[in-house]
């Protein structure tokens, strides 16, 4: 199949506009887009997500916290890097924390600040498994994964939890987490489970350990979201 050649640029990647008179190359929006899904990309941002914005978040009005929690993370993305420290956002599956959670990346990549990294619990702790495992100890990978979670301008860690730890991967945990504390580096981390116990869920101290909840409970603040499954409401999101 033949490849289509932008008619902008004719397959160049520029265009040029006139402005005082004088003639400029610029960057034409078809770069500008493959600029951004290469960032995207290197930011580890779920396919699902690529390109979600925070006004694709809509809030369900008979819960405000979602209202709230949609201006604090449009603030995030208008402040930062100026900003105080990182965000938790807690709330029950479907609330749409990870549409949030991508759509900050997407929005901050737009503004060509790309030193951003997504990671899922879930992938941590499977790719922690191997290690772990004291019949096949490979630490490079191991290393070089915390050395880039560690050190990355902005981590969004999400499903913070899901996945139960075992006593070697809880310290490795933390060292990670202080860390990063220690270093003055923004976390938007994104959890199911709360402070406080609903029902018989546990907290979410009994999955991360206190060491850990100690040291994000310093460095992010709490954005609470209620309501009902956001893909139940938006079946299409």
């Amino acid at each position: 199949m033949k490849e289509k050649i932008c008619g902008k640029c004719r397959g160049s990647g520029w265009i040029f506009v006139e402005t005082n008179g004088h003639e400029q190359a610029r960057l034409c929006d078809c770069r500008r887009l493959d600029v951004f899904l290469a960032g995207s990309e290197k930011a580890n941002i779920p396919p699902r997500f690529t390109g979600v914005e925070l006004k694709g978040y809509l809030p369900d009005q008979r819960h405000p916290s979602q209202e709230k929690a949609l201006h604090i993370a449009s603030s995030f993305v208008r402040d930062y890097p100026a900003v105080e420290g990182g965000l938790l956002l807690q709330g029950a599956t479907g609330t749409g924390k990870t549409r949030m959670l991508c759509s900050i990346a997407n929005e901050l990549l737009k503004k060509k600040l790309t030193d951003i990294l997504y990671f899922d619990w879930n992938d941590l702790v499977r790719d922690s498994k191997g290690v772990d495992d004291s019949g096949r100890r490979d630490f490079s990978g191991f290393v070089n994964l915390f050395q880039r979670l560690a050190t990355v301008d902005l981590l969004l860690l999400d499903e913070l939890g899901s996945a139960r730890l075992t006593p070697w991967l809880e310290e490795n945990l933390f060292f990670l987490v202080n860390r990063r504390y220690n270093t003055n580096r923004v976390t938007i981390f994104a959890s199911n489970y709360f402070d406080e116990r609903h029902e018989n869920d546990e907290l979410l101290v009994e999955r991360v350990g206190i060491r850990v909840r100690s040291r994000i409970y310093e460095m992010s603040k709490i954005v609470l979201i209620s309501g009902l499954d956001y893909r139940q409401r938006y079946p299409q999101s």
